[in-house]
């Protein structure tokens, strides 16, 4: 904001600079991620080890742990690399743990493990990315809800395609139809979203919401694969929304 600029002996007038809207600005949220991700990072192999004594020794939550090793890790990419995803310091503890051995054995072996652990040594090539997009029957009650929650991108995505309606039901209350309290409850949300004119549009928003985020973080794919219906998300990749049309159960 600039001023106040007077303008006359008896007034004054106040300019106001206009700042675009930025959808990536939000008011301040509590941070209630079901997990966090830490990335650590050393010119070699004994340096990284120091950084994995660092995280053990460390009894901040685990999400300022997270985001601080994120921010030093965008300053500059080194060559033996670490990244482990973590519901709680105490796993994060036991799988650093279980990373420093196998790092100390065999400094220069990139690994990954099911549980979502990764190890990489030497410069980082470039690389390519693909995206590959699901297909109708992959569709399940509430997916990608976390996703949703937890990442405005994504929300807004869902926000936007509030007003999409078929026989008066909004297409969000399909996907996520809160909480069943019966096996016969959970049998008919699971049954609503199987019927093709809601399993399209549905699997359809979230590839969409998915784009969202991914383009947010600036990834991009050299390359595209899908399945059936989600060709058309596949060919334009961009988070800006195509339309959603209904006609005859499908979605474009």
């Amino acid at each position: 904001m600039l001023g106040p600029v007077t303008t006359a002996p008896i007034g004054t007038v106040t300019v106001e600079e206009h700042i675009p809207r930025n959808e990536t600005r939000q008011p301040y949220r509590t941070r209630t991620a079901a997990s966090e991700l830490v990335v650590l990072a050393g010119a070699s192999p004994q340096d990284l080890l120091d950084s994995f004594r660092a995280v053990t020794e460390d009894r901040r939550p685990l999400s300022v742990i997270a985001r601080e090793s994120q921010e030093k890790l965008a300053v500059r990419v080194l060559d033996r690399r670490l990244a482990a995803v973590a519901t709680d310091t105490d796993e994060l503890r036991r799988k650093t743990e279980q990373a420093v051995a196998r790092v100390h054995n065999a400094p220069q072996t990139p690994f990954s493990t099911p549980d979502g652990t990764h190890y990489g040594a030497g410069s980082p090539g470039a690389g390519r990315i693909a995206f590959l997009f699901p297909g109708q029957g992959s569709q399940y009650v509430d997916m990608g809800a976390d996703v949703a929650m937890h990442v405005p991108q994504a929300r807004l995505l869902w926000d936007r395609l509030a007003d999409v309606e078929m026989d008066n039901r909004p297409l969000h209350r399909v996907v996520f139809p809160g909480t069943a309290f019966s096996d016969e409850e959970r049998e008919a949300q699971t049954g609503r979203l199987t019927a093709t004119q809601w399993a399209q549009p549905a699997v359809a928003a979230h590839s969409m919401a998915l784009l969202a985020v991914l383009d947010a973080l600036g990834i991009r794919p050299d390359c595209v694969a899908d399945h059936s219906l989600t060709a058309l998300h596949a060919a334009e990749s961009s988070a800006t929304p195509p339309s959603c049309a209904w006609r005859g159960g499908e979605a474009s």
